[in-house]
């Protein structure tokens, strides 16, 4: 199963929209091919100067080594970057986590 939140409010650039996609992807193609997991689960929130993406499955997790060498996580970094974004991948009691954080966008050309 897969749930998504939302609590944004604000509008978010295509890059922005594009690089969350992208790394959603990423995460999503991981999961699928090793954590054996049966639920995956993304949420975005906001407060005044943050977006925060959380991305997280109940699989059989990530071994931390591994996430500073892995391709894809190299990808999501890059990725996260490109939209000024940084990741993190706190440990979790079971499955795997992924944070993503990155400022609120400017609204006034919108």
């Amino acid at each position: 199963s897969v749930t998504v939140e939302s609590l944004v409010r604000s509008i978010l650039p295509t890059e922005m929209e594009t690089g969350l996609y992208r790394i959603s992807q990423e995460l999503i193609q991981n999961t699928l091919k090793h954590a054996g997991a049966t639920a995956i689960a993304f949420s975005l929130a906001e407060d005044y100067e943050y977006i925060q993406f959380r991305y997280e499955d109940n699989g059989k997790g990530v071994d931390p080594t591994q996430v500073q060498h892995g391709l894809g996580f190299k990808n999501i970094e890059s990725r996260a970057q490109a939209i000024g974004g940084k990741v993190e991948y706190p440990t979790a009691a079971n499955g795997f986590v992924c944070l993503l954080r990155f400022p609120v966008p400017d609204q006034s050309n919108t």
